[in-house]
């Protein structure tokens, strides 16, 4: 994995209930550096064998941007969704700024413009 490419990891992810643990389904050392997201041992996020630290601590600060803002990035998604439905003859400002609102959400979860 390249540090240049700073992403969460890739999903989909499944809770682990026996080792308590939100890992993603798939392993793949090849396109991440975290087989870990978070873990209740107090371990945090952990990385592959050989993956740079820079890159672990990046995908981890992504996954936790990601995080953050799920909750926002389904009430923006269900909000649009919502809108969409009506026929376009009778959609106005409301899907406009359900756009506008995911496009915002979107930018949060991603760390795009978060300082």
């Amino acid at each position: 994995m390249s540090s240049a490419k700073h992403t969460h990891t890739p999903g989909p992810w499944a809770w682990d209930e026996r080792g308590c643990e939100l890992r993603p389904v798939e392993a793949r050392p090849d396109v991440s550096a975290v087989h870990t997201i978070i873990s209740t041992d107090g371990s945090g996020c952990v990385g592959y064998l050989g993956a740079a630290n820079e890159d672990v601590l990046a995908e981890d600060t992504a996954n936790l941007h990601l995080i953050a803002a799920a909750p926002e990035l389904l009430e923006a998604l269900l909000a649009l969704l919502a809108a969409d439905r009506r026929p376009a003859q009778e959609q106005g400002w409301d899907v406009v700024e359900a756009r506008a609102r995911a496009y915002e959400v979107a930018a949060k979860a991603t760390g795009w413009g978060v300082r």
